[in-house]
């Protein structure tokens, strides 16, 4: 089993948790007699535990790793559970679900952090699919728990068996998970307050969570209460429900691949609108049930987007940053129920749905916040380009050089540069030779490189380019390299070009974009990067800079860390203003 599959194993777990728990509400409601405002008010235990959480859980993943949090939190959260149902009265329950509140933060925090680090190391967006993963769970852990309940199982009963079976899975799927954030130890700085990025990014959260915990926790009760559905149609609504979320959860990263993630979140804040207006309007059971499902389809992929972003923010710990995103995220997944059952006692539960439609009406207004697009294309002082993929064509060349080295080695040679399009091919190549053979595989790459360069051409609005005011080049090729593909495609060297050998660390490292900005007397933050892989958006990003790329040598899919993404130079060309 791979990383990737082990993580989503672990979302299928905490998703399979809150399943089971919010299967067993409307049971736990009635065992009480709670009114609806008294339900609210006891499951706020849980968002407390989050606020308390969040903090702790960022520190303990940047001191202990996301692979050790993960299965701590894991456990934790499993055995947790059980002890909701087993609370003989409403003022146990509080402190109850103050404890599975906690653990399940915790877990919640650390596979995401751990998810990001998979995400990176693939290069491709896969944080959609991994929250299909947490859908699943939850369709899993309430299906199985409405399945026993309806052939006579006690409810404690129920949770007992959900809960050792979710056990076993953590500690099978932590064989599989694999290193993931590197664990600071002793050395671990700090708690500091979030960047303002990361607290823009963590206000949508919150929105957007506020709708998904509000529906999974009154849908049910919506139905039974307002609409006169039967007993067995209550207990699927939150099926219904994930079943939407993972239904856009399995699409997510395709759908964000091509529409990109701010098209992708507006579609989904109207969605969610759109439908649960309906919904509420019409007033049925069967209307309900599918406004629900359309819900769960438009809130899908808003949480992963942001998750990803924030364990992208330069100058930023991606463990912290992800747990200030993601607890005010799961606060807003806990607040919103309380908010809603207080609203209900108030007016009603159907007009306290309606102010979830406010919410999804103003994550579409900030939606561009959500990948930190500028709201209009931005005035920069300077432009920052990659060379190869981006200004040239030398891939026919490139192939060849490449295919010779790996004859050497019996490699393919081909496949080892395609797989690694971006970085400074001395580090590649150490990561396939001995050391003492390094400096001569090196030597023998480059002279078949810069020796070859038939096919070289120039790509359409190059020559636009490097014909501005302000611009540079940072390429991962060596300086002859660099100099000799330009001539071939019969470009002009630009004033300032950055290459590999003149920096100690290559892409993904921001060292080269730095480099370029400072020749150019610029300030990085006001640099657009023109880039067509992820190693060099990656470069960018962690520099300072606005990243614009192109998709000559990628799938859009794989580009969804740059702001903006376009065909080619022409595109970004006419969206360009310089200072």
């Amino acid at each position: 089993m791979s990383r990737r599959w082990a993580t989503t194993g672990m979302f299928f777990v905490n998703g399979a948790v809150i399943g089971t728990w919010v299967a067993q509400i409307p049971w736990t409601q009635e065992r009480f007699d709670l009114s609806k405002s008294t339900l609210g008010i006891v499951l706020v235990a849980m968002s407390i535990a989050v606020i308390v959480a969040s903090p702790v859980a960022g520190q303990l993943i940047v001191k202990y790793g996301s692979r050790r949090m993960t299965l701590a939190g894991g456990i934790a959260d499993t055995l947790a559970v059980n002890l909701v149902v087993l609370a003989p009265d409403p003022l146990v329950l509080a402190p109850c679900l103050l404890v599975l509140g906690a653990c399940n933060a915790i877990m919640d925090m650390s596979m995401n952090a751990h998810g990001v680090d998979v995400e990176q190391e693939l290069g491709r967006p896969i944080m959609s699919s991994l929250h299909a993963g947490w859908s699943f769970g939850g369709v899993a852990g309430a299906g199985l728990a409405a399945g026993l309940v309806a052939l006579g199982v006690h409810p404690r009963i129920t949770v007992a068996i959900a809960s050792l079976l979710l056990l076993g899975l953590v500690l099978y799927l932590n064989t599989r998970l694999g290193e993931g954030s590197a664990a600071e130890g002793e050395e671990t700085p700090r708690f500091s307050l979030p960047s303002r990025g990361v607290m823009l990014l963590a206000i949508l959260c919150l929105l957007t969570m506020v709708t998904e915990g509000a529906m999974g926790d009154w849908g049910g009760i919506y139905l039974r209460g307002d609409l006169g559905a039967s007993a067995a149609i209550a207990a699927v609504t939150f099926s219904v429900f994930s079943a939407g979320m993972t239904t856009g959860r399995i699409v997510g990263d395709w759908v964000t691949g091509r529409l990109g993630p701010v098209r992708t979140l507006q579609a989904g804040a109207l969605l969610t609108g759109v439908s649960l207006g309906a919904a509420l309007l019409i007033g049925m059971p069967i209307a309900a049930l599918i406004g629900l499902f359309a819900v769960g389809l438009g809130v899908a992929n808003g949480v992963p987007l942001m998750f990803s972003a924030a364990g992208r923010q330069p100058g930023t710990l991606a463990g912290p940053a992800i747990a200030a995103v993601s607890s005010m995220g799961s606060f807003g997944f806990l607040i919103g129920p309380p908010i809603i059952g207080v609203l209900a006692d108030a007016v009603s539960l159907p007009w306290a749905l309606t102010t979830l439609i406010l919410a999804a009406a103003v994550v579409f207004a900030l939606a561009r916040r959500a990948a930190g697009e500028p709201e209009a294309p931005g005035t920069f002082a300077a432009v920052i380009s990659d060379l190869d993929g981006v200004l040239i064509d030398s891939s026919a060349p490139t192939v060849r050089s490449w295919a010779k080295w790996g004859d050497r080695h019996g490699l393919d040679g081909a496949a080892i540069q395609a797989g690694n399009h971006g970085r400074p091919a001395r580090a590649v190549l150490a990561e396939h030779v001995p050391p003492h053979h390094l400096d001569d595989d090196a030597d023998f790459l480059t002279h078949a490189e810069t020796t070859d360069t038939e096919g070289v051409v120039a790509m359409p609005g190059a020559a636009d380019v490097l014909a501005l005011p302000q611009v540079a080049i940072a390429t991962s090729c060596t300086a002859p390299l660099a100099r000799a593909r330009l001539a071939a495609a019969g470009l002009p060297e630009p004033a300032v070009l950055v290459t590999s050998d003149q920096v100690e660390n290559g892409k993904p490292a921001p060292d080269p974009y730095l480099l370029a900005a400072e020749r150019l007397g610029v300030d990085p933050a006001a640099c657009v990067v023109f880039e067509d892989a992820p190693a060099g958006i990656e470069s960018g990003r962690a520099a300072g800079m606005t990243v614009w790329a192109v998709t000559t040598t990628h799938e859009p899919e794989a580009l969804t860390a740059a702001q903006r993404v376009a065909d080619g130079l022409p595109d970004h060309l006419a969206a360009l203003k310089l200072s």
